[in-house]
């Protein structure tokens, strides 16, 4: 049935096409967070080429860029007390918080400023918003489950006796993971690493343990980020939706005139999805700053390379919170000693206290261990047990 209604309604077949290209772009910005150090993922995403545009939007992309990666580093690097997006998200605010609340508001911008580019109603915006961000954190959850399966093959003695902590498995382990998980599993637009080869192939020649619990961190916050988007957009609806309730047609359209969205036009409200209100007055302008880079894209491929543009700034975005990303795994790394990766067994890449509490992927790694084979003695356990029958 589903099927059928995206086949026949066209209006249909565009949310479906704006929510793809859209959820590719946010996959291609998360895959190519490290391009340069390793093999280049984005331009295996399913995407128009930056080049494709004229040589002045190019330029202005690559400014606004380097301004929301600027602003995205600083609330990762800068002092709590001094962050303005910490403050914002709560008097116990860390850096985490803070780059969360800095990463949702620019994410919501540029999803609606995209979509504004397709021919579809504006008031399906923050339903499809919500849509493409529960596929995100589903592929997320998926992907940091078997990152941490792998890394215990890699760098533990659980299958191989001489690999250790120090092993360097080759980056096609890693990108076989992400492509099963992204491209083949979740459905988005990105191609097989083995039969497109990246564009460069990066500084470092192979994976370490240090990259690998990057890659986790990187899907915890990416999990974190995406539930909360998506609460920001159920929150959204519900006031909404209590505004439009609460409006008297007769008063209103009196009171108001005809084109208030109180005597049915939803526009106006719709659009205010767009601007999502923080006390960071910096943040709101860097907002603003990347919404009106979507202006000069005009024509009937102008969806096309909105989503190119929303890569890349989701691009800058992950370059921008790279460096916590780094330091936590750095710390996770010293805590781990070679005697546990003899034991088979790794510490999990811990937060801080309060972001360890708030996280949705505290457990993730008793989760992933429930995926595991069974050892032999609770094979043995459980084939000795007698047989009962129920009812």
């Amino acid at each position: 049935e589903t099927a059928s209604r995206l086949q026949e309604r066209l209006q249909e077949r565009e949310n479906a096409k704006t929510a793809h290209l859209l959820g590719t772009a946010f996959a291609a910005g998360y895959l190519g967070r490290d391009d340069g150090k390793r093999p280049a993922w984005f331009d295996r995403a399913h995407l128009q080429a930056v080049s494709s545009v004229s040589p002045d939007l190019q330029e202005h992309l690559a400014n606004v860029c380097h301004v929301v990666c600027l602003k995205v580093r600083q609330e990762a690097s800068t002092d709590v007390a001094a962050s303005k997006s910490a403050r914002s998200a709560g008097r116990s605010a860390t850096n985490w918080q803070a780059t969360l609340l800095c990463v949702r508001v620019l994410w919501r911008t540029l999803f609606a400023a995209a979509a504004a580019k397709a021919p579809l109603q504006r008031a399906v915006v923050p339903v499809l918003f919500m849509i493409v961000c529960a596929s995100l954190r589903t592929a997320a959850r998926k992907l940091l489950v078997q990152v941490w399966k792998e890394m215990h093959i890699q760098f533990t003695s659980s299958v191989n006796k001489h690999r250790s902590m120090k092993s360097r498995p080759a980056w096609s382990v890693l990108e076989t993971l992400q492509y099963q998980t992204f491209g083949l599993d979740c459905g988005f637009g990105i191609s097989n690493p083995t039969e497109k080869p990246p564009s460069s192939t990066g500084v470092k020649p192979a994976g370490s343990l240090h990259d690998y619990m990057a890659e986790l961190l990187a899907l915890r916050f990416a999990v974190d980020w995406l539930s909360a988007s998506m609460l920001d957009a159920q929150q959204f609806l519900e006031h909404f939706v209590r505004r439009v309730q609460k409006r008297s047609e007769g008063v209103d359209g009196d009171r108001y005139g005809g084109g208030s969205w109180r005597t049915g036009n939803t526009d106006f409200a719709i659009d205010a999805f767009a601007v999502a209100w923080t006390d960071d007055a910096e943040l709101r302008g860097v907002a603003s700053l990347a919404a009106r880079l979507f202006d000069g894209l005009e024509g009937p491929a102008s969806l096309q390379f909105a989503a190119t543009f929303v890569g890349q700034l989701l691009l800058a975005i992950w370059k921008g919170a790279e460096p916590m990303l780094a330091h936590q795994a750095s710390v996770s790394v010293a805590r781990t000693a070679e005697s546990q990766a003899m034991q088979g067994t790794l510490p999990p890449p811990l937060l801080q206290e309060p972001d360890e509490d708030a996280s949705l992927t505290a457990n993730f790694h008793i989760l992933a261990n429930s995926y595991t084979d069974a050892d032999s003695t609770t094979r043995n356990m459980l084939g000795e047990l007698p047989r009962g029958v129920l009812g």
